[in-house]
């Protein structure tokens, strides 16, 4: 089994049609679910259990739940600047809330992110990335800085096959080669353009200098993280 830790706002809805064609094309079956993933909760109870029969599982689900999974599930995730893919976090949200009329109505990225009745939704996306790899539990959950390991993150990273949005193509590629073990004239991939951004192309150039610092405080952890996965260093400091 391949499982697909689809960490939020990194390309992976484009990367999970990628892998369900795959895996189809090896005479393969994802699991299949409807307009969304089942939630973390729902999952752990008892999706993982339903999913053991398929060949690929993909979801918003940490780490931890490999150990839900048959032994010997291959574990494959997309990463992203940390800081763009907060942003895009954030894009992702003023839109729901233009759509719904829900929440604050701001449209304004400094100002959303400035506005004080957004800083526990801000919170939530404190260091995703470590958070997936390290972190037991719903990791909609927002957990404190010195709860998370960027130890254990590196640790259980290199465990996985890790790739980055930006080199998207490249890392389909790999995978069907690698991981699939499709023909080369097959592990060309179809287009990988993401089918999931938000409306709104701007990157964090569109920020003030203190919200951007603020965004980078906020993402240390996952600074650190992708910076020791793309050295390849043994250390995320």
């Amino acid at each position: 089994m391949l499982f697909f830790m689809h960490i939020p706002k990194t390309a992976g809805t484009s990367f999970r049609f990628f892998l369900e064609r795959s895996i189809r094309r090896r005479g393969g079956e994802p699991a299949p679910f409807t307009r969304q993933y089942p939630s973390y909760a729902d999952f752990v109870a008892e999706g993982a259990t339903r999913s053991s029969r398929y060949d690929l599982v993909s979801g918003h689900y940490p780490y931890h739940v490999l150990e839900l999974l048959p032994a010997g599930t291959r574990v494959v995730t997309v990463l992203r600047d940390p800081v763009e893919r907060c942003l895009s976090h954030v894009k992702h949200q003023i839109a729901h809330e233009s759509r719904t009329g829900e929440g604050s109505g701001v449209r304004d990225l400094n100002e959303f992110i400035e506005l004080p009745r957004n800083r526990f939704f801000l919170d939530t996306l404190r260091n995703v990335s470590v958070k997936y790899f390290a972190h037991r539990g719903d990791p909609a959950t927002p957990v404190a800085d010195d709860a998370l390991s960027l130890e254990t993150a590196l640790r259980h990273a290199r465990r996985c096959a890790v790739g980055f949005s930006e080199e998207l193509e490249h890392f389909t590629r790999v995978v069907a080669r690698d991981l699939l073990h499709l023909p080369e004239e097959a592990s060309a991939p179809e287009s990988t353009a993401s089918v999931n951004v938000s409306a709104d192309s701007s990157t964090s150039a569109a920020l003030s200098p203190r919200n951007l610092e603020r965004l980078r405080a906020m993402n240390q952890l996952d600074l650190r993280l992708v910076d020791a996965l793309r050295r390849g260093s043994p250390e995320g400091g």
